[in-house]
């Protein structure tokens, strides 16, 4: 999986790119923790060159959007389609999370 993480002030924006398996969701998950023990609280994951991800990935966005609540910050997931759309909507986490097109 690529991934390429900028930071500008208080706002990180995450690309993802490839597929996701559960260990790059650890490492990714690991990236991010360092992100918002530095007080880090605006997240934007722009998925739109992500073509797989398996349930691991799932877990990650949930776990992540609940550190993120806990703390009074948020996080927005970009650019949703194919597989990856439809593994959201099917698991109804579609309606969860701040999605934009």
């Amino acid at each position: 999986m690529l991934q390429e993480i900028k930071t500008a002030g208080n706002q990180v924006t995450v690309k993802l790119g490839g597929s996701m398996y559960a260990v790059d969701a650890a490492s990714l998950r690991d990236a991010i923790q360092d992100l918002i023990k530095k007080d880090n609280k605006s997240f934007l994951f722009d998925l739109s060159a992500i073509d797989y991800m398996d349930s691991t990935g799932l877990g990650l966005f949930i776990f992540l959007d609940e550190e993120l609540k806990g703390k009074n910050g948020k996080m927005v997931l970009k650019g949703l389609s194919g597989r990856v759309k439809t593994l959201f909507e099917r698991t109804r986490l579609y309606d969860v999370f701040t999605i934009q097109p």
